[in-house]
């Protein structure tokens, strides 16, 4: 199975939707993504310009997406344990340089820095990916890996993988 994930074009926030410099991007996205062979399902954020950035691929591929709340990204600001309003994800590198859990798999969410709206939202977007690799037939197990079992038959399992993994 093949994964990709693809983050919306250059995004105008006030509006929800593209800048003329995301519209072109996804201009270029497309011809690339509509290249692509035997694609089995387009998952895409509820937001504008996930849905603005997804369209033009869909129309061409004659194709629906699902669509999942939980991929929208992270918020942007939020408050840490003092009231203080902070910016997620500019964390200068003398910030998570000096905290050894910024670099833990299991605990770079659970700190003051990071607040608490952070861990909920990423166990919110873990829950959703579970899902959705179980339908495939992948089941995390107790080591934080995947089982693989009765998984979906994929006709990409058997070609052979170019650069970049894509066509």
């Amino acid at each position: 199975m093949r994964l990709i994930f693809i983050r919306h074009g250059d995004p105008d926030y006030a509006n929800d939707n593209l800048t003329e410099k995301g519209k072109r991007e996804v201009e270029c996205l497309t011809r690339r993504t509509c290249k692509w062979e035997n694609i089995t399902q387009i998952y895409c954020s509820t937001l504008g310009r996930a849905k603005a950035t997804a369209k033009p691929t869909l129309d061409k591929l004659n194709k629906t997406a699902i669509y999942y709340d939980w991929l929208q990204e992270f918020p942007t600001w939020h408050e840490d344990s003092n009231g203080e309003k902070l910016r997620t994800w500019d964390i200068m590198p003398e910030v998570y340089c000096a905290n050894p859990d910024f670099l833990d798999k299991d605990n770079w969410c659970k700190n003051d820095y990071m607040g608490k709206m952070i861990p909920e939202r990423f166990e919110q977007v873990c829950k959703g990916i579970d899902k959705v690799l179980e339908s495939y037939g992948y089941t995390r197990n107790a080591n934080g890996t995947y089982s693989v079992k009765n998984p979906v038959p994929n006709h990409n399992w058997n070609e052979p993988i170019e650069k970049y993994h894509l066509k």
